[in-house]
């Protein structure tokens, strides 16, 4: 037998009949809509009116249209690869050893820079506007870095700009690529094409 509708307790409704109470009770149960394919994205939990606004430039108004909004790529970040064999040009998920990390201040903003190694192999990784990385990572940090691989400059080696991160633990580690299974960025990630960024939710 179902459980009856929990009444409220507003203070509007202290002394009021047991009939009219139970009423109010409906009435809130009843608003509480579900979601259908039909329903405008403004309704969905976390979106509202501002990202609904965005989203209809995208031709996204409905439930329906959110669920057909496929992505025009995955990206594989379940095999982390070695430095060594990581290839400009290429998204590549690394685990490796933070050797070093410095802040420089240029003249348009900050750039946090960090060196990942693997034995004798390094990668350069930089943040532009990264100072609020400053005190994140420690030398002998294991972390796990996703992004897409570039020539730095001068042909000096490789990088990677902006690079996703996760800090897998605060000790020495000589762990090759590969030998961290459990971490949140290992997983096959969807990629959605957008020409702007979102607003925040309003």
């Amino acid at each position: 037998m179902p459980e009856s509708p929990e009444l409220p307790k507003s203070p509007e409704l202290k002394g009021a009949t047991a009939q009219t109470r139970v009423n109010t009770a409906r009435e809130d149960l009843s608003s509480r809509k579900v979601l259908d394919l039909n329903t405008e994205v403004k309704y969905v939990k976390g979106v509202g009116p501002r990202i609904a606004e965005w989203l209809e430039q995208k031709n996204i108004h409905t439930v329906e249209d959110l669920l057909y909004y496929l992505p025009f790529r995955y990206e594989d970040r379940l095999n982390p690869r070695s430095i060594g064999e990581l290839r400009a040009g290429e998204m590549a998920t690394v685990i490796a050893e933070v050797r070093n990390t410095g802040l420089f201040r240029t003249k348009r903003f900050p750039i946090f820079e960090l060196i990942a190694g693997q034995g004798p192999s390094t990668l350069k990784c930089i943040w532009f506007r990264g100072d609020y990385l400053r005190d994140r990572f420690k030398p002998g940090q294991l972390v796990a870095l996703y992004g897409k691989v570039e020539s730095a400059w001068k042909g000096r080696g490789l990088q990677i700009n902006q690079p996703q991160f996760e800090i897998l633990d605060s000790g020495q580690a000589e762990l090759e690529a590969g030998e961290v299974e459990d971490w949140s960025l290992s997983k096959l990630a969807a990629s959605f094409q957008f020409t702007n960024r979102p607003p925040a939710p309003s």
